[in-house]
């Protein structure tokens, strides 16, 4: 009984792979290029987001900003509704 419900587990996950095969292919070697071309960017994009985070840092030790669990779950609502109702 057990050797029949793996084969029907394999055969469910097998074909949802053979389904999305290309689509998962793209996805991975979508994250792995991203990888290599920040790797090989860090050293040219190291001075410019320098001051962008530096700015930043700046910004939250003086109070202007406040990071806590809460305004990052706000912030991230937000944006999840905004991509997902099209509204700027």
């Amino acid at each position: 009984m057990n050797i029949l419900k793996k084969e029907r587990y394999d055969g469910f996950f097998g074909g949802l792979y053979k389904r999305n095969e290309t689509l998962l292919m793209l996805s991975a070697a979508l994250l792995i290029g991203s990888i290599f071309v920040g790797y090989a960017f860090a050293g040219f994009l190291s001075p410019v987001l320098g001051g962008v985070f530096g700015d930043f840092k700046n910004r939250v030790v003086q109070g202007q900003i406040q990071l806590t669990t809460q305004s990052i779950f706000v912030n991230n609502i937000t944006v999840a509704l905004t991509i997902y109702l099209g509204v700027p």
